[in-house]
């Protein structure tokens, strides 16, 4: 045991260190992301007093995609000082504060050893390094998330729950659901957990807990009916994205159907179970599919089994209702390894309890121990092994250097007032000023709703990206009305021309 804690004291001095290097590393980057630069204008925005709006669209229209979670820790980081280093203190403190937050989150079930463990294994994993160093809302998110599974448990197993607790709770979980919408998913385990009561009555809910329902509900509902209310064609909440039933792929706006969402399920189940998780436990890239893919995500689902039959929590049912959630969300198809990040520490620790399950059918007592620790080496080598670039890339990167040069070529060739047609609408004006009419259909537009802006001449400029799919198909019956005025390392620039 002495040796185990030795290891596991260089580990997490290790990863701590080479979180805090991020700080050094990306002082100058350059941001490829559209979410990301979103991020960082609408922290801007509240910062100096604009408001939570799109300032990239042309308007300014009120922003409903994002939450205001990061955007806010943004502009309070953005306070201290210029430049990138305060903003990049957000993900690189969330993901140092979230495996300390792990770790108590997971110590009453697991164990002091164990829940080190899983929350140093987390915190070695590839997508915790790559998303420690990314204006983005994982890791922050992620410290949320732990947070409120710590004190839910509490207040749960309370018969006479405290008001500190109670506060604490409505804070994280408030603030988990600000930081992603998808938190709306652990809402609802809180609210399921807090209404079970013994063989799953309802059970009468006393002041506090009242209170704290309500705390949490009501301002998630505004912020839903906001949402729902924000008319188009500015930039679409994800919640009325989810309703239209987007192809994730050809990104056009589908028709809606109930076997188009039953489709959809099914292959975000397929990629969840072969792809998503195994990638996010080991740190690899699974490019086809293989058994051994579906043996980790197995023994994850026999550890939950295992766990609901010992002791159901908020932990239990949070992990069921936001892998469904990511079931029949279409991106999961693409970027579902990203999306898994939130679970990861749970998902290793359910696998440890299977092994330990198994392992305690056998005539060696102490195998179930001894299978553990060697699952972690193997885990813990590999996360380490494959550690992947920023999602920030410093500017040397190739794709970053054409989009550097055709955003110097339209800040000098293109007036301040143009408005662009932009699949990075918030990158573009993060660089160049420049304001964008409609992002792509993901903006709530359909192809011929965005050639009938063109056509109207409320677009001066079009910028393509590398051929961006969607946006060729809106351009291919209009090629007589746009004249192509930069076309330098695949990043094109098309002028639309006046009658």
């Amino acid at each position: 045991q002495a040796l185990f804690w030795l290891y596991i004291s260089v580990v997490t001095a290790a990863v701590f260190g080479l979180y805090f290097w991020n700080l050094v590393d990306v002082v100058t980057p350059f941001i490829l992301g559209d979410d990301s630069a979103q991020y960082v204008l609408l922290s801007r925005a509240i910062l100096h007093g604009d408001g939570y709006r799109s300032i990239w669209m042309d308007g300014a229209p009120l922003h409903v995609k994002f939450p205001f979670g990061l955007p806010v820790l943004l502009a309070l980081a953005a306070s201290l000082g210029n430049g990138w280093g305060p903003l990049f203190l957000v993900p690189v403190i969330s993901a140092a504060g979230a495996v300390f937050m792990i770790f108590w989150a997971m110590r009453e079930r697991a164990g002091a050893p164990l829940a080190w463990g899983i929350a140093v294994l987390t915190g070695a994993t590839s997508l915790m390094y790559l998303y420690s160093r990314s204006l983005l809302s994982e890791t922050p998110f992620l410290f949320f998330l732990m947070a409120v599974l710590f004190f839910a448990d509490r207040f749960l197993r309370s018969d006479d729950p405290g008001w500190r607790d109670a506060l604490c709770l409505v804070f994280f979980m408030l603030g988990a659901f600000f930081l992603r919408t998808v938190g709306g998913c652990l809402v609802v385990a809180f609210i399921v957990m807090l209404l079970r009561g013994s063989q799953w009555r309802v059970r009468r809910l006393k002041l506090t807990h009242q209170v704290v329902a309500g705390l949490i509900i009501v301002p998630i509902c505004v912020w839903m009916a906001a949402s729902f209310m924000q008319p188009k064609p500015v930039d679409d909440s994800y919640l009325l994205l989810l309703a239209k039933y987007i192809d994730p792929v050809k990104e056009v706006l589908g028709a809606g159907s109930m076997g188009g969402a039953a489709m959809t399920f099914v292959k975000g189940v397929y990629a969840l179970f072969f792809y998503a998780i195994p990638s996010a436990l080991t740190s690899t890239a699974f490019s086809s599919r293989t058994w051994l893919a579906a043996l980790i995500s197995a023994a994850a689902v026999l550890g939950w089994v295992i766990s609901w039959r010992k002791r159901p929590s908020v932990t239990e049912a949070f992990c069921v209702f936001y892998l469904l959630g990511l079931a029949v969300w279409p991106w999961v198809q693409s970027s579902g390894t990203r999306m898994v990040l939130p679970i990861v520490p749970l998902l290793f620790y359910y696998i440890f309890v299977a092994v330990r399950s198994m392992a305690s059918h056998t005539p060696w007592k102490k195998a179930g121990a001894v299978l553990v620790v060697a699952a972690f080496c193997v885990l813990m080598t590999a996360g380490f092994g494959r550690w992947r670039a920023p999602v920030a890339a410093p500017v040397t990167h190739d794709a970053g250097l054409g989009m550097q040069k055709a955003f110097i070529w339209i800040r000098q060739a293109t007036p301040g007032q143009a408005l662009f047609l932009s699949p990075v609408p918030a990158t573009l004006y993060l660089y160049t000023q420049r304001r964008s009419v409609s992002g792509s259909p993901l903006y709530g537009l359909s192809d011929d709703e965005v050639r009938a802006l063109i056509l109207a001449g409320a677009i001066d400029y079009i910028f393509d990206p590398q051929d961006v799919p969607w946006q060729r198909s809106v351009m291919g019956p209009l090629h007589e009305k746009l004249e192509r005025v930069y076309d330098i390392d695949g990043q094109k620039v098309y002028k639309v021309k006046r009658d």
